[in-house]
């Protein structure tokens, strides 16, 4: 009798073995989590990306390295044009902040110097003295005037210390800036021989499941890819046409820096708005010959209702549609999450993921009752025919 080796696990066995696989998952989550936020922007990227490449396969029938490097080469173009076409409005409006500080913090040294305790006194309507802010001002006003000394022992160091938190910085933004690019144009490059492993190991019937979800995640990534750049457009536009109505300062640069924080889902509406009520405030001059206070608020009471009114109930979900259907709550407590762990980034991929966790939580559901996550709907085109066309 010959001994026949077993082909097949046995229940024990793969449970087990999915055991370990869930374990793994989990202990990786947590070493790359410092760096999740850096791996989910070049996945962005390679699927941004990816279109044009498709675009030049499928139409011109460029081999697919070629087509990759040339639209990288078209990619970094385009970056080094938006960067100086950036680079100069927003030094304007940043220069002339600064200028204002600067305008403010000299009317106030000038006030120290001339400063008597009198002065350090808040009077109300009646002429009574209420709060006494003497010791406050008495200290700043002796330093101005050069009656003590600065703590040069304790400043040096802090100062040192800031110097070196704000390099260290900068340093680090711009090597998560190379990691992102070199992650995601190696991601790229590596894509057909990862297409060829996938579509010859999983079976018929299980890449059939898998290949839905992931066309259904792209489809969320996608959409609200097309929607995050469609909506910048049209925001950023209407910004800048509001501010050059209203004759406020550097209204194009306003404008830019506003449409970036739009980026943030839900609250970043609110910080867009706050922009443009300070940049109308420390505007030199106004088309209303009105006090700098009431012109903000005119202004942002203007840009508000196009904004929060129209922009965000009528365009937004025309421009979204159902990539953005998750509701406000869940939004705000992953803006929480993402905003803690992963800062500003995180909380501008907070919605594309929690619409491509709703389908994978879609997916295991069915997967766990035992049914067909997908009944009846044939296995995506860019399986059957490769979407890469070269990989064979």
């Amino acid at each position: 009798m010959t001994f026949q080796p077993e082909t097949t696990w046995s229940i024990w066995t793969r449970r087990m073995v999915s055991l370990f696989l869930f374990l793994a998952l989990i202990i990786a989550l947590i070493l790359t989590g410092p760096f999740l936020t850096s791996i989910l922007l070049a996945g962005l990227l390679s699927l941004m990306l990816l279109l044009p490449i498709r675009l030049l396969v499928g139409t011109l029938r460029l081999p697919y390295g070629l087509a990759t490097i040339l639209v990288l080469l078209l990619y970094v173009g385009v970056v080094a044009i938006l960067f100086y076409l950036l680079f100069v409005p927003v030094g304007t409006v940043l220069g002339t902040l600064l200028i204002n500080l600067q305008a403010l913090l000299m009317g106030f040294v000038s006030f120290l110097r001339q400063y008597t305790p009198v002065q350090g006194w808040i009077i109300d309507a009646s002429g009574n003295q209420v709060i006494n802010l003497n010791f406050l001002l008495d200290p700043l006003s002796r330093l101005v005037r050069g009656e003590t000394a600065l703590p040069l022992g304790q400043i040096t160091p802090r100062a040192f210390q800031f110097l070196s938190g704000a390099a260290g910085s900068l340093g680090g933004i711009l090597v998560n800036f190379v990691f992102i690019h070199l992650l995601a144009v190696y991601a790229l490059f590596e894509l057909p021989a990862g297409f060829r492993w996938w579509t010859q190991t999983l079976p018929p019937g299980t890449r059939r499941e898998y290949a839905i979800l992931f066309q259904r995640s792209g489809q969320v990534l996608g959409g609200y890819g097309r929607g995050i750049v469609l909506n910048t457009m049209i925001s950023g536009t209407v910004a800048a046409i509001l501010l050059l109505l209203f004759g406020v300062d550097g209204a194009i640069s306003t404008a830019l820096l506003a449409t970036v924080f739009l980026l943030i889902p839900v609250i970043g509406g609110y910080i867009a708005g706050l922009l443009i009520f300070l940049a109308a405030f420390f505007t030199a001059t106004n088309v209303f010959d009105l006090s700098p206070l009431l012109f903000a608020l005119m202004v942002y009471l203007v840009y508000t209702v196009v904004q929060g009114g129209v922009i965000a109930n009528f365009v937004e979900p025309w421009i979204y549609g159902s990539a953005v259907s998750i509701p406000i709550t869940v939004i705000l407590i992953g803006l929480a999450v993402a905003g803690l762990y992963a800062g500003f980034l995180g909380m501008v991929l907070t919605v594309p993921i929690l619409g491509v966790l709703r389908e994978v939580l879609t997916f295991v559901g069915h997967k766990l009752r035992g049914d067909d996550p997908y009944p009846n709907e044939p296995e995506p085109a860019y399986v059957t025919q490769s979407f890469l066309l070269d990989v064979g």
